[in-house]
């Protein structure tokens, strides 16, 4: 099999061996795992899973992320006028999203604890509830 180039793998949820037929970094094989699903459609989910569930700081990560998210989705659409000053705009979700993110795998590799990783998600809510304020407070200036 070497001989031919042919390369196997072992899976990372089923541990059974399969054949690589391309060059592509393969975690999970095309057996069927459960329910009709392979392996390969449900690994990652159930690995990601599973590593939410030993870290209570990306539980809580997630959580606040899932807030913030929502107060985007329902805003997304509306016209300034209807805007509460709870909803963010796609450019402010975007902003806050991406400083997220960088702490999240900063968190990660160990380059800050949970706590900090944390204080900076919320932090990003404190700062849109100032610019929903503000928001407000241009509209009534507007109307005088």
């Amino acid at each position: 099999m070497l001989k031919r180039g042919i390369r196997l793998k072992r899976c990372r949820l089923c541990g059974w061996y399969f054949v690589l037929i391309d060059k592509r970094k393969r975690e999970y094989c095309e057996r069927e795992y459960s329910e009709g699903k392979t392996c390969q459609e449900v690994g990652s989910l159930l690995r990601y899973e599973q590593r939410l569930e030993m870290d209570i700081y990306l539980q809580k990560f997630e959580t606040e992320y899932n807030k913030i998210y929502s107060r985007f989705y329902r805003a997304d659409g509306k016209l300034a006028s209807e805007r509460s000053s709870k909803d963010m705009t796609r450019e402010e979700f975007r902003a806050w999203s991406k400083a997220v993110y960088k702490a999240k795998a900063d968190y990660q590799k160990k380059l800050i604890t949970g706590e900090e990783m944390l204080s900076i998600v919320r932090a990003g809510t404190v700062t849109d509830r100032l610019i929903g304020t503000m928001r407000n407070v241009s509209r009534i200036i507007k109307i005088i």
